[in-house]
């Protein structure tokens, strides 16, 4: 597979691998991409074009975006116009551009009604299917799914320079720190290892001149009351916090702040709406997208998310000079501990090249 995200890009590097003999075993797949990104861009169709603009023959791309993955995922049913065969099929304006004029699916052309009911009950068919399935009523299932044991001080985000992180007990009298170096534009991190800031009450703090962000991991499923602590270098916060209940795979809270009010009034701020992005900036916050079907997906209209999306991008502008991009696309992937090299996790940062929990204080 050959992923292309909205942060995560590697088409253009691994495109020259690809030829005759194998490309009929790759898929070209989008991983995450945000609601800006697939208005602006579009999803596998993008996909399409970039690896044709970057060289690909057009009839090898898009065979790389349909009947590979249909092969490997044994669906029989498409992949050919022929009787027994799904007619799930488009058509294009311009083979090069791969423009799409016209979408078949089972035989039948989708028009702007059939969208239109998707925007409008795209919600309450998630909701209402899940309920089907559960046998419980959606608001106990799917909403209401940030269960923090405690959120009211901001002690919890405290790092002592005396002990270790909280898989491990022993104490340090190191005082350098094991640090996720983030990569722009890649979801694979640096292991990076940067001498503590150290304020007047002996605890390791946040660090503006070397874009050094606290980094925290709150448990929101089960009100374990587990709480993973790190620091994260390149986010380019100066001051402020973002926190967000999207962080793969486990969607535990994941917050990044230069300060640990910001990032308990973040935190709060999530949990109260059910879950969402939030920035946090002076003890307050100053913008936020909620995701209350199980702190994950929208209710809303995709209009509706872009705009809040939009927003909350330039309040993230808002907090320093060098905002990496797309920073919450980024931030959910901070903890997601099967992707090289540092990750932070609820029960500890992670050292992903070993498959084990490491201390914050390097030896």
């Amino acid at each position: 597979m050959i992923r292309q995200g909205t942060h995560e890009k590697n088409l253009q590097d691994l495109i020259p691998l690809i030829n005759e003999f194998n490309s009929f075993s790759v898929s070209l797949v989008s991983d995450d991409r945000d609601p800006i990104d697939l208005k602006e861009n579009g999803h596998l169709d993008y996909l399409v074009r970039a690896a044709i603009s970057f060289g690909l023959p057009p009839i090898r791309a898009i065979q790389m975006a349909s009947i590979n993955t249909a092969r490997y995922f044994g669906l029989k049913n498409i992949g050919a116009i022929a009787p027994g065969f799904r007619a799930d099929f488009i058509l294009l304006d311009d083979l090069e551009s791969f423009r799409i004029s016209e979408v078949f699916l089972e035989g039948k052309r989708v028009d702007e009604a059939y969208f239109s009911r998707i925007k409008k009950n795209g919600a309450d068919y998630i909701l209402n299917n899940s309920n089907k399935r559960n046998n419980s009523h959606p608001s106990s299932f799917l909403q209401n799914t940030i269960h923090i044991k405690s959120i009211k001080n901001s002690n919890m985000f405290v790092i002592p320079t005396d002990s270790s992180t909280p898989t491990d007990s022993s104490t340090t009298t190191s005082s350098f720190l094991q640090v996720i170096g983030v990569i722009p534009g890649q979801i694979i991190t640096q292991k990076r290892f940067i001498p503590a800031k150290i304020d007047k009450k002996n605890r390791a703090v946040a660090d503006t001149q070397r874009d050094l962000a606290k980094l925290a991991v709150i448990e929101r499923h089960h009100r374990t009351g587990n709480i993973g602590l790190g620091f994260v270098q390149g986010l380019g916060l100066e001051r402020g916090a973002i926190a967000s209940s999207v962080a793969h795979d486990s969607h535990n809270v994941v917050v990044a702040g230069m300060n640990d009010n910001d990032m308990l009034t973040a935190v709060q701020y999530i949990s109260s709406i059910g879950g969402g992005l939030t920035v946090a900036d002076n003890g307050r916050v100053i913008a936020a997208l909620p995701l209350p079907i199980a702190g994950l997906i929208s209710d809303q209209p995709i209009e509706s998310v872009i705009s809040n999306l939009t927003t909350l991008n330039e309040a993230c502008l808002k907090l320093g000079n060098n905002i990496i991009k797309d920073p919450f696309m980024l931030l959910s992937f901070l903890s997601l501990s099967v992707i090289p090299s540092l990750k932070l996790t609820d029960k500890g940062l992670v050292d992903v090249d070993n498959f084990c929990f490491t201390s914050l204080w390097a030896d």
